[in-house]
């Protein structure tokens, strides 16, 4: 695999680690338990990154499509894009984003079924690659509702980084959530 996508499915896969240790420690209730504040649950966050990086792939792949029947070149850099979006928000969250509907929860998995879902998603951004491999994937564009126009290589990076957003969302809520028990 070229070494740029391949260090960013690298990164992917070690922040989708991180998320699913974070997950499998809590309790059942932890994990199903809204957060203080009235926002998601772990389980719900969970659900939440299944529907973004499935919805994210699929256009990802049109995009591909689309760019190689238009003749897309090959790739000929090999300089790392793991801090391409460094600039944004994204992965801290210090600015409250509110999910498009269609990528909202609508319900609130077990964790056997959230891990299995996310599975699925994942083996779709490994298609995706599969199929991106090789490519010159900077010069493919399309909109992200929040980070305006991002490459298909920012787009793997967007979904690590969300992936990370919502980790630290859901570590605030657990340690919230216990702090009030312990009052």
């Amino acid at each position: 695999m070229h070494p740029r996508l391949s260090e960013l499915l690298t990164y992917a896969d070690a922040v989708r680690d991180e998320l699913l240790s974070f997950a499998g420690g809590l309790t059942p209730a932890q994990f199903q338990a809204p957060s203080s504040g009235g926002g998601w649950s772990a389980a719900q966050h969970l659900a939440h990154l299944h529907l973004v990086e499935q919805s994210s792939v699929r256009a990802m792949f049109r995009a591909l499509k689309n760019a190689r029947a238009a003749g897309l070149a090959t790739e000929a850099e090999s300089t790392s894009l793991l801090g391409a979006l460094d600039h944004t928000d994204l992965a801290a969250g210090t600015r409250k984003v509110v999910a498009p509907e269609f990528v909202s929860p609508v319900d609130t998995p077990d964790l056997a079924t959230a891990q299995a879902r996310l599975a699925e998603s994942r083996a779709g951004l490994r298609a995706w690659a599969a199929e991106g491999d090789g490519w010159a994937l900077t010069t493919v564009h399309f909109p992200h509702p929040v980070l305006g126009s991002l490459n298909l290589y920012e787009w793997v990076v967007m979904i690590a980084d969300h992936e990370r957003r919502h980790l630290h969302q859901m570590r605030s809520a657990v340690a919230s959530t216990v702090s009030e028990t312990q009052r």
